[in-house]
């Protein structure tokens, strides 16, 4: 039986985290082991943690923090964590179907080394109400299309153990925005390895209203969602992008695209170059013209 280890960083959780860590180690057909880095909370949520530890001691691990932020903390626990055939991302309160690990795993063992495994969300609100859902079915599984807009969420992540390792690797380089956990990791994968996109979907992911990228609480938020996208993600993908053509083993396919995002805004000729490439699309019409004005007033 293969062993998944969950990365998951907490802050200030302490309402929900119980039912998601119920709902990890309750997976079925797998040996789960559950790595939380507590990221300076000031509630609970270690309390309630420590509880869970009593209860699950041979499968969950805590290590309490200080605030690094969601983004370097999930990467230092995807770095401290033990050894495991496959990792994922969990969030502090969604809730997880029973076979979302399982059903994953049937899939990436057939992917290779460096595989990355990814799905659609069911969405639910504060009080567990479905609200909708966010699906994939659109997206091109190509890193042109997830650089446009990355729409892949981190906790429905699974992926191998070389993926791991090349994602802290590219995660130590320097960023002018130190860019989300779940962007690393999909980067590499769609540059040196396989992605699967899964229009099914094992989670039940809850929006919260403080959430800072959850996306479908409303018209005001929707508009803070996009502010955060455009303005506080500067320079993500150009610096991705020198990033990883430093490394060796970088996929023919990928390396075109990533040396026109490197040099995109050297000139305006450059930025146009990269605006005609027909695979540079995300497949929602609003965040391509998003997209384009950062491509033009270099925000990518």
């Amino acid at each position: 039986m293969e062993k998944v280890c969950v990365v998951m960083s907490t802050y200030n959780g302490s309402e929900y985290i119980g039912a998601q860590i119920e709902s990890i180690i309750k997976q079925k057909n797998i040996e789960i082991m559950l790595y939380i880095r507590d990221d300076g909370s000031i509630d609970k949520t270690v309390d309630v943690i420590k509880k869970y530890i009593k209860k699950y001691p041979k499968q969950i691990i805590l290590d309490v923090g200080e605030n690094f932020g969601y983004q370097r903390s999930f990467m230092k626990a995807l770095i401290d964590c033990p050894m495991a055939d496959y990792y994922a991302f969990a969030d502090q309160d969604d809730i997880w179907e029973m076979d979302k690990i399982a059903n994953a795993v049937n899939v990436i063992r057939k992917l290779g080394k460096v595989a990355l495994y990814a799905s659609s969300l069911k969405l639910i609100d504060e009080t567990g109400r479905r609200i909708g859902e966010n699906n994939i079915k659109n997206m091109k599984n190509n890193i042109e299309c997830y650089f446009a807009r990355p729409r892949l969420a981190g906790c429905t992540f699974l992926f191998t153990r070389k993926l791991r390792n090349i994602g802290i690797q590219i995660s130590q380089m320097q960023y002018v925005t130190y860019p989300d956990h779940d962007f690393i990791i999909a980067s590499c994968a769609f540059a040196f390895g396989n992605v699967y996109l899964d229009v099914k979907s094992g989670i039940l992911h809850r929006r919260m209203a403080k959430s800072v990228t959850g996306g479908s609480n409303g018209f005001i938020k929707r508009i803070s969602v996009e502010k955060h996208v455009i303005f506080d993600k500067y320079k993500v993908c150009k610096d991705m992008a020198n990033n990883l053509i430093k490394m060796d083993g970088l996929k023919e396919e990928s390396k075109d695209f990533l040396l026109c995002m490197k040099e995109y805004d050297s000139s305006f000729y450059s930025k146009i170059k990269l605006l005609k490439r027909k695979k540079f699309r995300c497949g929602i019409k609003i965040c391509d013209v998003e997209m384009f004005f950062k491509v033009i007033f270099g925000k990518m």
